[in-house]
């Protein structure tokens, strides 16, 4: 990775599970940082924590806190449109520097080091979004709230986007909640690659991350889903719009078609309606 440049990264445990989930940012040469989403608890930090421990061998390497909760707190900006993201990128930046292209993960300071700006690009929710990191809230962001929560979750049900805290957990690998990007295709050896490799080989992992929809009912997320009386998955993402609920679910791959009939524990009727990719649009090409 060259200075500035962001991506989703895992650790991932012998069995392919997921032990640690992060962007991992490149901020200069042999400099690099991790950040966490909010609803990463302490528990999903420190198990990461200890996969670096133990990893770490003769490789001289310092890892400490950028930023504590005291110094700063992660506010979000999420743009409609690329005249917003103009006008809020040079109040922020100035005028005269380049603002990164749509799709790419970018990462620098804000002037005079008050903070950190994190451009994820349009990868993850089809809009642009960036997250700051600065002793105070700047103008247009959001701080992390209840309200605010809702409607991130809303975005991520709508974009099929997995998150820390909801898909993302040590029982899962990262292809079946549809987060390929966060393996990289050209490493070389590590924990896990051989289930990952063995997955992409055999065509498909057995359980996928999908989107189902429902106009009754009020499901909430860890209810089962079913197929008739058939178990085929858990609801992990529950987000309500107007006169229906949409929901995200970690599911067999045998429900993954459109329109595919189920119903949640409480009895609330639904049908699928998207399902996120297992591999990278490069692979799969």
């Amino acid at each position: 990775m060259d200075p500035g440049q962001g991506t989703w990264a895992s650790i991932l445990t012998a069995q392919g599970k997921i032990r640690g989930h992060f962007v991992l940012w490149c901020e200069e040469e042999n400099s690099f940082s991790l950040e966490f989403t909010p609803l990463a608890d302490q528990s999903h930090q420190r198990k990461l924590l200890e996969a670096i421990d133990q990893f770490t061998f003769a490789e001289k390497m310092t890892l400490e806190t950028s930023l504590s909760t005291t110094e700063a707190v992660p506010h979000w900006i999420r743009f409609d449109s690329e005249e917003a993201f103009a006008q809020t990128w040079t109040e922020l930046m100035g005028s005269s520097v380049t603002p990164p292209r749509p799709s790419e993960r970018y990462f620098t300071r804000l002037p005079d080091q008050k903070g950190m700006l994190y451009h994820h690009g349009t990868q993850d929710f089809g809009v642009r979004w960036i997250s700051l990191w600065a002793p105070a809230p700047l103008a247009g962001s959001k701080p992390w709230s209840s309200e605010f929560e809702k409607e991130f979750h809303g975005l991520r049900v709508q974009t099929l986007r997995p998150w820390v805290g909801s898909e993302i957990s040590d029982e899962v690998n990262p292809l079946e909640i549809g987060s390929p990007d966060a393996v990289a295709e050209n490493k070389g050896c590590y924990p896990g690659q051989e289930v990952i490799e063995k997955i992409a080989a055999i065509g498909s992992p057995a359980k996928r991350l999908i989107r189902v929809q429902g106009l009754t009912g009020e499901p909430s997320p860890g209810e089962k889903l079913f197929q008739g009386e058939t178990e085929v998955g858990t609801l992990t993402t529950v987000s309500r719009e107007k006169n229906q609920w949409h929901a995200l679910a970690l599911a067999r791959k045998s429900v993954i078609a459109e329109g595919t009939s189920l119903k949640s524990a409480s009895g609330a009727p639904c049908t699928t309606h998207g399902v996120a990719p297992y591999l990278s649009e490069e692979i799969l090409k």
